[in-house]
């Protein structure tokens, strides 16, 4: 990727230079965050719409935690791919995932607890979690890059988003509204094709391969989004801000 003067945090900028990114290794980007994808589609095959009779019940509880984790982890398993393309470096599809599992592997700890967190305020109140899930916007890129204690995250988080969590609001809701618009698109592509019980095998299959490919250009927009508040205020490109991976 051609190297570009970073001078402003604009949410727009962020998506196109996310686009353009996630274009340049689609394939395998999507490939890791289907299988990533695949846990909380089998949960949620599996409860058959349960969700619907119960929003405060336990597979509530246990679908939303699923989805946020292994979101957290998708993050960090195209990291190291990511910051390939921002240094203009190339990997094969088998390099780039032996990478992303080890970098699976080192923030599972933080996943578990923010995953924890905001299970917890989604099921107490939806407003409150929504903020929290954007205020903790890049804390999984923090950690595996900058490798930092779980104490020292949150602090670190705070120090990088001053000034611009507004905007960092702004382009999580952003996402979240495209998700949505997403999810319409699928429930009318598979309007009327209800099983007994719940949704038919179709429609999963759709959700899972239209959702992951969502799931991977979210988690490069987050990838960006930290990479660029590096740059915005230290100083410096890619090849400083991810000389963890060298």
């Amino acid at each position: 990727m051609r190297n570009q003067s970073i001078t402003e945090f604009r949410a727009g900028l962020i998506l196109r230079r996310s686009f353009t990114v996630m274009g340049q290794n689609v394939l395998t980007f999507w490939l890791i965050a289907l299988i990533l994808y695949l846990p909380g589609t089998v949960f949620d095959i599996y409860i058959q719409n349960d969700l619907s009779d119960s929003l405060f019940s336990i597979q509530t509880f246990t679908a939303i935690f699923i989805g946020v984790l292994f979101d957290s982890l998708t993050v960090a398993a195209l990291l190291p791919g990511v910051f390939r393309i921002l240094r203009n470096e190339k990997a094969d599809a088998r390099a780039l995932i032996a990478e992303g599992n080890f970098a699976v592997i080192a923030v599972l700890g933080p996943a578990l607890v923010l995953s924890l967190i905001l299970s917890i305020g989604y099921m107490a109140w939806v407003l409150p979690a929504v903020i929290m899930s954007a205020l903790f916007f890049i804390v999984i890129p923090i950690y595996a890059v900058e490798q930092v204690t779980i104490r020292g995250l949150f602090k670190r988080n705070f120090e990088l988003t001053e000034g611009v969590r507004g905007r960092i609001f702004g382009l999580f809701l952003l996402l979240v509204l495209a998700s949505v618009a997403l999810l319409i698109v699928i429930e009318l592509l598979h309007f009327g094709e209800r099983a007994e019980g719940g949704h038919t095998v179709g429609y999963y299959i759709s959700r899972a391969i239209l959702f992951s490919l969502f799931s991977a250009y979210s988690s490069v927009v987050v990838i960006v989004t930290y990479h660029d508040l590096r740059v915005l205020k230290e100083g410096g490109d890619a090849n400083m801000v991810a000389k963890v991976f060298d």
